[in-house]
């Protein structure tokens, strides 16, 4: 992408950088600088629409947006008391662009690697500290963490949720190993981050993330070779036994209720798929009607059985099956496609910079498989640092990696 030299280009370019560090500072601890970030780039990506116009998939994204807005309208208009999501969240696709437009500055690109590597080694501190504090604390607050209990090792650091915090730690790992993360931490932190990524993946203790941050490291170097594909199966296969046989001594009950089918994310699953049925087109109108129509969905859908939540689903718990429950198929069809579209760039792009092109393609398939086990794209924290992170894969390096040391 070549650069524009008017006063609207460089406006917009320095909205996006302004946009995209705000995102990645706030992803964790502040939704409120994440919101604040979105709309500086989406004014930075219209100051440069000339050439942010001809982005991969800018359209189909553009669309999925609307598409989301006009199901939260039909919901208002259809139901008016109901309680309206914020469509400030709609706009987290648009965090690609964001990341490309920002990331093509190569100065302030390497500052945006460093800011987004700083957060992978905050955000495992605060794993850290919440493990030490809240060893065996039994007050219910989110410092618990009780090591004969579900939430044993379930450390979230600033995040909503664990998996959440797992899915960036993965990608920011991935980040750190391509040429312009070495080029901002250094050949060796470039190894030492991904290690430390892991073991924040670790912490969260949550099966979807290990799942996730599988499929990315088979992506990220399995792809390459048949050599190396078949010593990254044996690995992911050891590490699958590992955590078979941990699962069948510390809690067997949840391997045996996983193989029949009866984890108690199968219910949800079900419900959601009633919601489906009888809402094809728009969905719930988002996430906080979802909630309120799955409390009354639960019952007709799972008769006899007792709702892990008794007050409404509070998400999806599954990506695929949220964006069409939320916001209609058309729009579930419409992010496929998006991402469909995003992965053949990436693609396209591994003759020019191979390791970025990997990373993304990696972060992707991270995004997909920890979308299994929760509704990752409306995620506000994580999967707009996330996306952003897969524009900085797309953006066209104008020099060699080098130089940025």
């Amino acid at each position: 992408m070549v650069p524009s030299h008017n006063s609207w280009a460089k406006l917009g370019e320095a909205l996006c950088i302004a946009g995209a560090a705000a995102i990645l500072l706030g992803s964790g601890p502040s939704s409120g600088s994440v919101r604040a970030g979105l709309l500086l780039g989406v004014a930075g990506i219209l100051c440069t629409w000339s050439t942010a116009r001809h982005l991969p998939g800018i359209g189909i994204a553009l669309a999925l947006v609307a598409w989301t807005l006009g199901s939260i309208a039909w919901l208002h208009a259809n139901v008016p008391t109901a309680e309206v999501s914020s469509p400030l969240i709609l706009l987290i696709p648009c965090a690609v662009y964001i990341g490309i437009i920002a990331w093509r500055s190569l100065v302030a690109g390497l500052w945006l690697d460093r800011t987004a590597l700083l957060m992978l080694v905050a955000t495992l501190g605060l794993m850290a500290v919440q493990l030490a504090v809240g060893w065996n604390r039994d007050d219910g607050t989110r410092w618990h963490v009780d090591p004969a209990g579900q939430r044993w090792g379930k450390a979230t650091g600033c995040f909503h949720n664990h998996i959440e915090a797992g899915l960036l730690l993965s990608s920011l790992s991935f980040l750190a190993l391509t040429p312009r993360g070495r080029g901002a931490v250094g050949r060796i932190g470039s190894w030492i981050l991904p290690v430390l990524g892991f073991v924040g993946v670790v912490f969260t203790s949550s099966r979807t993330t290990f799942a996730a941050f599988g499929a990315g490291v088979f992506t990220f170097y399995g792809i390459r070779s048949w050599r190396t594909f078949g010593i990254i199966c044996v690995l992911l296969a050891s590490l699958l036994g590992v955590h078979y046989v941990h699962q069948r001594i510390t809690r067997p009950e949840v391997i045996t209720n996983s193989l029949k089918f009866q984890d108690g994310r199968w219910p949800l699953w079900t419900t959601e798929l009633d919601m489906i049925r009888q809402a094809p087109w728009f969905g719930a109108g988002g996430a906080k009607q979802f909630k309120a129509i799955s409390k009354e969905q639960f019952p007709v859908s799972c008769p006899g059985q007792n709702p892990e939540f008794p007050e409404g689903i509070p998400n999806a718990h599954n990506a695929f099956l949220g964006y069409a429950s939320y916001f209609g198929v058309p729009a579930l069809g419409l992010w496929l496609i998006w991402l469909g579209v995003l992965a053949v760039a990436l693609v396209r792009r591994l003759a020019l910079d191979r390791e970025n092109a990997y990373a993304g393609l990696a972060l992707l398939a991270t995004f997909l498989v920890g979308g299994m086990g929760d509704m990752l794209p409306i995620s506000l924290g994580a999967t707009a640092a996330t996306y952003l992170l897969l524009g900085s894969c797309l953006a066209r390096r104008d020099q060699p990696p080098s130089t940025l040391r």
